[in-house]
């Protein structure tokens, strides 16, 4: 299958087996774990520095989008979703499919990326974001260990990923 078969396979997929209405969150964040094998403190430790809630619309960004829903989506990303079928008022009111969209798009770039630390950062600056800045220090034949090396957004290297990371470890515990 090609890449962008399996990206719509799996968008397909998150719109038909989503959960639309649970009553209890751990439901839906059960789901999303069993679904796509991501760690539940992971997903807990993104909602928590992303400060979301369901109908939470944050302030513009400098570019005129902005995050909305549980897990502060872009309304860059939800624009991409909806031509899947994931229409932007789900992001925006279900923790549901917010979680869920959440839990694909961290095992997409995990699984893109290596590990989740890359996909964090991916979450938060996009798949591009962090792909560009890894095809850059290839090109300088620097190996990579460590976030702090790429060309990426300084917030997302030195305050969202490192806070995301910290949120795991202790929903770890």
């Amino acid at each position: 299958m090609t890449r962008k078969i399996k990206y719509l396979a799996l968008l397909a997929a998150i719109y038909l087996t989503a959960p639309a209405t649970y009553a209890n969150t751990n439901v839906c964040l059960d789901h999303t774990v069993n679904t796509w094998n991501v760690p539940k403190s992971l997903l807990l430790a993104v909602h928590h520095v992303e400060h979301g809630k369901p109908g939470l619309v944050s302030r513009r960004n400098k570019n005129g989008t902005y995050d909305m829903g549980p897990m502060q989506f872009n309304t860059s990303t939800a624009a991409d979703l909806k031509k899947y079928g994931v229409e932007k008022d789900q992001l925006l009111n279900s923790e549901c499919v917010s979680f869920y969209v959440a839990g694909w798009k961290l095992a997409t770039s995990a699984h893109q990326f290596g590990n989740w630390e890359l996909a964090v950062a991916a979450y938060n600056c996009g798949d591009g974001c962090v792909g560009d800045a890894i095809k850059k220090l290839k090109k300088t034949n620097t190996a990579f260990n460590s976030i702090l090396q790429l060309d990426i957004p300084p917030k997302t290297k030195m305050e969202y990923v490192p806070n995301v990371m910290d949120a795991w470890k202790r929903f770890e515990n």
